[in-house]
């Protein structure tokens, strides 16, 4: 396993926008238990309230810059709704019962994915792919848009490269693989990865500092994972010194975000 950089793919640049997040279901952030579902403006109840992220999670952190996946307390790849391909649901229950993920060395140079299909059911709250609009995103112009949503903006540059590096290797693996939906490589939720057009200039410098950077195994980009605790051991058995004494937060496997800050 190791960093792979193409020289050939240049950063791409960035759009921006103000429309509010929404939640897997096609709901607005819940407010007083209410959302707002998109694709046709009206009110509907939102069952089931998550439970707020443990103090220590979030201490220091801005409010603007919780990750939704964190106040939801959503997984990667948790959110199985929408046309999933057999393939794709196959996959993920296999990575989650902690089978050996089946990336066979590729019997042809592997280069990397120039754009990403991503289904905007985060605007249009529409339920598959196939019926919902699609925008097909330049790769590293969508590492900068899920960067500030994912990550924390204010950590260290250290950090927020780390995060650039596991943002792009999750998109190309599931490229590589022929798209996590029937129409579309990724969604623009917290059921793959946050997607926004707002981007910020100190997300978008770490993007430009690791563009075209990815992790390799057998010639081809891993699922790079993350999660915001991982615990000591990881929930793979891994050791992970940065994390010792720490609650588990999330699935517990890949980069852990927190650990990437100390």
């Amino acid at each position: 396993m190791g960093l792979h950089h193409d020289e050939s793919a240049a950063p791409s640049g960035t759009g921006r926008g103000t429309n509010p997040p929404l939640r897997p279901d096609g709901c607005t952030r819940r407010t007083g238990g209410r959302c707002v579902l998109v694709s046709v403006l009206l009110a509907s109840a939102c069952a089931g309230e998550a439970p707020p992220p443990p103090p220590e999670l979030t201490d220091g952190i801005p409010g603007d810059e919780v990750p939704e996946r964190w106040a939801e307390g959503v997984e990667v790849d948790e959110d199985r709704s929408g046309d999933l391909r057999p393939e794709a649901l196959a996959l993920i229950e296999a990575r989650e019962a902690g089978e050996p993920e089946p990336n066979e060395e590729v019997s042809y140079a592997w280069r990397p994915p120039a754009t990403v299909r991503v289904w905007r059911r985060r605007l249009d709250g529409s339920t598959a792919s196939c019926q919902g609009r699609v925008d097909v995103i330049p790769l590293e112009k969508y590492v900068k848009g899920v960067l500030p949503h994912e990550w924390i903006r204010s950590w260290h540059g250290e950090s927020l490269r780390a995060g650039a590096v596991a943002i792009r290797t999750y998109a190309a693996s599931w490229v590589t693989r022929g798209g996590k939906y029937s129409c579309a490589d990724l969604d623009d939720t917290t059921a793959s990865q946050v997607y926004q057009d707002q981007t910020y200039a100190v997300t978008n410098a770490a993007v430009d500092a690791t563009a075209a950077t990815f992790v390799m195994k057998n010639g081809a980009p891993v699922f790079a994972e993350y999660s915001a605790e991982n615990g000591h051991p990881t929930a793979t058995g891994i050791s992970d010194s940065v994390c010792a004494g720490r609650a588990r937060y999330g699935h517990g496997r890949g980069t852990c975000q927190w650990g990437s800050q100390r």
